[in-house]
């Protein structure tokens, strides 16, 4: 029972709850802004295989990915990270051989208009929580079950964020100690845009 006089937090149970919560949402969190160097790696195979380079996204078309942030199983999303400890500790969970990947920074890069899901405020008004936007549990039989029930609340929550016009997500990381944010961009467009004239240097091994 909660205290009189002071009104519970709404916390979705499932991803559709969230969905029909955000859909009646009228009081939007204002988008923030991000200026820094930020680190984005691609694996060698990517690479070589599907010709993947550090500035585009990768095309759904070519390579479907299926991310925290993507549309679910369709569209994908550019994932980067605002610390190089950050980035290693991402990518290394999926492919834990530095020698396999090839990172990038990308130096005093603005981007605007994120949404920021690091932001406890900002959670609470869109009717979720931290533990929800990190759930890493593993299915090594079933990488799409495990996936379907990690990304239920941030697949329903990077729609939303698309069709109300933010550039992209500044997202908790999921991995590790979980003490990381990654940025998360949505339109080539817009990474054209924010990356122009800007410097990107490949780092060592």
């Amino acid at each position: 029972m909660g205290v009189a006089g002071k009104v519970e937090r709404f916390i979705a149970k499932t991803g559709e709850e969230l969905k029909t919560y955000l859909n009646a949402l009228s009081d939007l969190p204002k988008g923030v802004t991000y200026e820094g160097s930020m680190y984005r790696s691609l694996t060698i195979e990517s690479q070589e295989v599907y010709f993947a380079i550090a500035e585009k996204m990768t095309d759904h078309h070519i390579y479907r990915s299926w991310g925290r942030y993507d549309l679910d199983k369709a569209e994908n999303a550019m994932y980067l990270s605002k610390t190089i400890e950050g980035n290693k500790t991402e990518v290394l969970s999926y492919i834990n051989d530095s020698k396999k990947w090839n990172t990038y920074e990308f130096k005093n890069v603005k981007v605007n208009n994120l949404l920021d899901l690091t932001d406890d405020a900002v959670r609470q008004k869109l009717g979720t929580q931290y533990d929800d936007l990190v759930k890493d549990i593993v299915n090594v039989e079933n990488q799409d079950i495990a996936k379907a029930e990690n990304y239920e609340f941030t697949n329903t929550l990077a729609s939303w964020a698309r069709k109300n016009g933010y550039n992209g997500i500044i997202a908790p990381g999921a991995r590790g100690a979980k003490d990381y944010q990654n940025i998360i961009i949505f339109e080539q467009s817009y990474i054209d845009q924010i990356l122009k004239g800007k410097i990107m240097e490949k780092l060592k091994q």
